[in-house]
């Protein structure tokens, strides 16, 4: 396989797998007043942007990690909305 093709593996598992500590730490501690309900949804937002995107592109490697990063994302704002 060609080098582009694992730099963008390695790409979506970064970006991917970026909010989970702070998913996780949200949930354990039961506090969310340090994130910020306009980061949020910009992220979600480039998040189906960029999964409209790759399947445009038939790239499904990137559609795949963004539609978990959006997941990941409303599992935030659902924290948001339940800890405030």
């Amino acid at each position: 396989m060609k080098i582009t093709f694992w730099i963008g593996v390695v790409a979506a598992i970064c970006s991917t797998t970026a909010s989970i500590p702070q998913l996780w730490k949200s949930y354990k501690d039961r506090a969310t007043k340090d994130l910020h309900m306009f980061t949020l949804c910009i992220r979600m937002l480039g998040c189906i942007s960029w999964c409209v995107y790759a399947i445009l592109l038939k790239e499904y490697t990137l559609a795949t990690s963004s539609a978990i990063a959006f997941v990941i994302e409303c599992l935030l704002l659902i924290a948001k909305h339940k800890y405030n």
